[in-house]
């Protein structure tokens, strides 16, 4: 079985993936587009909510890997805006705090793979290179299944642990849960 969405209605039209079961003989192609219908059917499908959330933050933070990030395009440890001079930085791209290199960049790695970092993006790169806000409503996933008050944690839980995050999360789930049982 193959799967098509249409372009109506971005956010809602993936309400109807709630009665797909995330079982072995759905075929789905591994292209950007099929990616997030899967993950979407997959989170639908996870019942235990923190195990969704702890799905749902693992994705995101592939996904913003994969496809946001490499715009930074880090060379010699400069990343675009650093080698262009568009950035209050010289070296590190974004990864400062107060001023100082974040600690949990060790070896050109951050050992703290963090939501919140990998959304924010640099001011040159949201409007050179990606047109939009790299912001939790822009993304479908995270716009679906998180309400305002919990995108905004997401949007700013710089530094904080995955655990810490979604438990974080989970203090305002029920404020996203609509009169049908759908997420908001």
């Amino acid at each position: 079985m193959i799967l098509e969405v249409t372009a109506k209605d971005k956010k809602n039209q993936y309400k109807r993936f709630k009665k797909y079961k995330d079982i072995n003989n759905i075929k789905l192609t591994s292209n950007t587009k099929n990616d997030l219908e899967l993950a979407f059917i997959k989170s639908f499908n996870q019942k235990n909510i923190k195990k969704r959330y702890s799905y749902i933050y693992d994705y995101m933070c592939k996904y913003l890997e994969e496809n946001i990030n490499v715009l930074c395009d880090f060379k010699d440890n400069k990343c675009i805006a650093n080698r262009l001079n568009k950035s209050a930085n010289k070296t590190n791209g974004c990864c400062y705090f107060n001023k100082l290199l974040c600690e949990n960049l060790c070896s050109k790695k951050c050992n703290n793979p963090n939501i919140s970092c990998k959304l924010f993006m640099c001011d040159y790169i949201e409007n050179k290179i990606m047109k939009f806000k790299s912001i939790p409503k822009n993304y479908l996933l995270l716009d679906y299944f998180f309400n305002k008050k919990q995108k905004e944690l997401i949007q700013k839980s710089y530094k904080m642990q995955k655990k810490d995050l979604i438990e974080e999360l989970l203090l305002f789930k029920w404020k996203c849960i609509d009169t049908q049982n759908f997420m908001c």
